[in-house]
């Protein structure tokens, strides 16, 4: 139930929605072609898992945090986290590439951020961080002026007291989002992808009048064993004796945090298998 460096396990998540009429020609593209190929040309990502929203989580006037797809790249290390868009232009990756873009056109609320870990409990499954689990995804964006205050009430208060009050998570994580590339943009992942892509990106966000990152972005992840694990921890979080933790926790999200959403995910594809 430690703080842990910025050095430990980045991820980049990928997220988007899709119609369901064309998700099977899409996965059969996505989970064996263009994820295999990117993963033999791209030494900087250690795994990959990918993830659909199953709305455990009612939805809300927020909707999900992302879209209905995950897929979460575990990188090698902080230095790879300055490359992920590199790794997009590799010569290799050519052909994988201009299908995706094709399919790009297809996809809703396309989005590639990066994040790294700031706060990582000890509870952890023995196989690994993201090892086919199903997620209660959060995602969130703290007032500039409050991130320090609320980190230091959420990770050392709130969530080791909420792990200990719900051992049915088998893991939890918090991430913010890296300010090196972190990339939310319509162009970003494109076929033959230019070195600039995330400049040209943020260009056009500004000229929309809209940030290309907003600031103080925050992602936590709880993972559980399966559906039913996950459901019943859901549940204990509102257990009547959690109700001060509660109770604060609506304190800050009305005065230090502008934007919360939330949902869960079941795994539906990972490599290395």
């Amino acid at each position: 139930m430690v703080d842990v460096s910025t050095q430990v396990a980045p991820i980049m998540v990928v997220a988007f929605s899709l119609e369901e009429a064309k998700q099977a020609e899409f996965d059969r593209f996505y989970q064996h072609q263009y994820l295999p190929k990117l993963l033999s040309v791209a030494p900087e990502i250690k795994n990959i898992v990918r993830y659909q929203s199953d709305r455990t989580v009612p939805a809300t006037a927020s909707e999900a945090p992302s879209g209905e797809f995950l897929t979460i790249y575990e990188l090698a290390s902080t230095e790879s986290l300055k490359i992920t868009d590199e790794i997009f232009t590799r010569t290799g990756l050519a052909e994988e590439m201009a299908e995706f873009k094709r399919w790009k056109e297809q996809v809703s609320g396309f989005s590639r951020i990066n994040y790294q870990l700031t706060y990582e409990h000890a509870r952890r499954p023995a196989a690994g961080r993201f090892t086919n689990q199903h997620l209660l995804y959060f995602t969130s964006e703290v007032l500039p002026e409050k991130v320090e205050e609320f980190r230091q009430w959420y990770q050392v208060s709130y969530l080791p007291r909420l792990m200990a009050d719900i051992p049915s998570i088998s893991a939890l994580r918090r991430y913010s989002s890296w300010s090196g590339n972190a990339v939310s943009a319509e162009k970003a992942d494109t076929a033959i992808a230019k070195p600039d892509a995330r400049t040209e990106a943020e260009g056009e966000a500004k000229v929309a009048g809209k940030p290309s990152k907003p600031v103080g972005q925050f992602l936590t992840v709880m993972e559980s064993a399966n559906e039913l694990t996950l459901a019943s921890s859901i549940e204990r979080m509102a257990a009547p004796h959690r109700v001060q933790e509660n109770e604060a926790m609506q304190k800050w999200l009305d005065t230090a945090v502008k934007f919360t959403a939330s949902n869960t995910y079941k795994p539906i594809f990972s490599m290395p298998a």
